[in-house]
């Protein structure tokens, strides 16, 4: 036990237990005795698979409307997107636009008759 907290140790080995870890985060690491004291760090990255945290969801849209789809995705390192329409894959155009609003937030926009979206 060290400052009123419970390590595993095995001999001068010691591990600790991280409860939860986002995407990253520095962890350091301090020792100390009555001679004086020593400290190492490093960088800490969680790999996690690409996951829709918002999907698509089903749309009706008149034929001259604008058509506006947005998912969610997380994932380290970040996911590459790739939109699809009856199978083939959707490319930006004048017509249509994909954007990527945060880290997260992806939308796909057409613009005036959807049957030429693809």
């Amino acid at each position: 036990m060290i400052d009123g907290k419970k390590y595993g140790e095995d001999g001068n080995t010691f591990s600790v237990r991280i409860p939860k870890v986002e995407a990253s985060a520095t962890v350091r690491v301090k020792v100390e005795n009555d001679y004086g004291y020593d400290e190492e760090s490093s960088e800490l990255t969680v790999k996690r698979k690409p996951e829709f945290t918002k999907g698509l969801k089903d749309v009706t849209v008149l034929e001259e409307e604008q058509l506006d789809m947005a998912i969610n995705i997380v994932g380290t390192p970040t996911p590459n997107l790739r939109m699809f329409h009856n199978g083939n894959e959707v490319e930006a155009s004048a017509r249509i636009k994909i954007t990527k609003e945060s880290t997260e937030t992806y939308h796909m926009v057409s613009y005036h008759n959807l049957p030429r979206i693809a």
